[in-house]
């Protein structure tokens, strides 16, 4: 018999709040990169991918964490959970250092330069790692291990080819040139 999955439903909970969330921020600062003459990158930007890998961690999380024999509450559970509240304070300390540049999609302002500031001193795409830590630290606090063996490479692939894609409209940005797609 499992554990009431109360935690579990919490932690899904306030992750799904902090997507709504984000996609507020998201709206409002499509609004102000218009303003500045942005450019998109998509559709092939890599997002539905992204979107793919969140939406097989989050369920296969809650479908192994409450019903497989091995899923639920462990004694690493809180551990983990902290770990994702760093991982939380890492991805809004990244939108907080982009401001109004931040966005879900692969967005540049021609000719703007790289932020250089907050975590994005210490190294590239400091909002992935984030990702990441979320793909493998949410299955493991509640005993998802095949969720965390099937979704965490999927999100590594698609984070791979936001990277790159991102990469390369970073690099076009900077030097002015017109958008690649």
């Amino acid at each position: 018999m499992h554990d009431p999955p109360v935690l579990l439903w919490t932690v899904l909970g306030l992750l799904a709040i902090e997507r709504a969330f984000e996609l507020g921020v998201n709206r409002r600062n499509s609004r102000v990169l218009r303003e500045n003459g942005a450019r998109w990158h998509g559709p092939r930007d890599g997002f539905g991918l992204i979107v793919a890998a969140q939406a097989l961690l989050f369920a296969g999380t809650l479908f192994e964490g409450t019903s497989a024999a091995w899923g639920g509450v462990k004694p690493w559970t809180w551990y983990a959970i902290a770990g994702l509240a760093l991982a939380q304070a890492l991805r809004y300390w990244c939108i907080g250092t982009l401001g109004w540049r931040w966005s879900v999609r692969v967005v540049t302002v021609p000719g703007a330069p790289r932020i250089a500031e907050g975590p994005y001193r210490y190294f590239p795409h400091p909002n992935y790692v984030a990702v990441m830590l979320e793909a493998v630290l949410l299955p493991l606090a509640f005993g998802a291990y095949a969720t965390l063996l099937v979704a965490a490479p999927v999100q590594l692939a698609a984070l791979w080819r936001r990277v790159r894609i991102e990469e390369t409209a970073l690099n076009a940005a900077e030097a002015g040139a017109p958008r690649v797609e």
